[in-house]
């Protein structure tokens, strides 16, 4: 009598198949992990770049107040000095970071002067990247000031 063993079983196939689903899972959630991290380190990265420009740009005024205080007004003035990431900017003229959010730059009264500083709003953060940054230890080391405030709406 002849016996063909040459093929496998339906229920090996099925375990195979299992344990690459379970595989499969684990490296996804791996994946979208070191994808958060590496947008993070480019929104970091661009950041110190904008704040570097604006105090280079600025470095012989006495106050930024050609950014205005408005948002959209003071981030299409930044845009023009090249202050901001060629990468950043949509083809509409706004800046979105990795996450795909806005940024706003704009001139803010600091230290009883008048639009003696500026600031850098970022929306669309996680807020897990939102509470990395704030309490990150560089803020110190590169004298620069950041708080973070989180909204509502701001996914975990």
């Amino acid at each position: 009598m002849y016996n063909n063993n040459n093929g496998r079983s339906m229920v090996e196939m099925l375990g195979v198949l299992a344990i690459i689903g379970v595989l499969s899972a684990g490296g996804l959630a791996g994946y979208s992990k070191a994808m958060e991290k590496h947008k993070t380190n480019t929104l970091v990265n661009e950041i110190q770049m904008i704040t570097t420009n604006l105090i280079t740009a600025f470095q012989n005024e006495l106050d930024y107040s050609a950014l205005g205080t408005d948002k959209t007004t003071g981030t299409a003035f930044a845009v023009s000095l090249n202050a901001i990431p060629r990468e950043m900017i949509q083809p509409d003229g706004s800046v979105l970071n990795p996450f795909k959010g806005r940024i706003y730059v704009y001139a803010v009264d600091y230290a009883g002067i008048a639009n003696g500083a500026f600031k850098i709003d970022i929306e669309g953060l996680p807020q897990r990247v939102a509470i990395e940054l704030g309490s990150d230890g560089n803020n110190i080391v590169n004298q620069t000031l950041m708080s973070v405030g989180l909204s509502t709406g701001t996914a975990l």
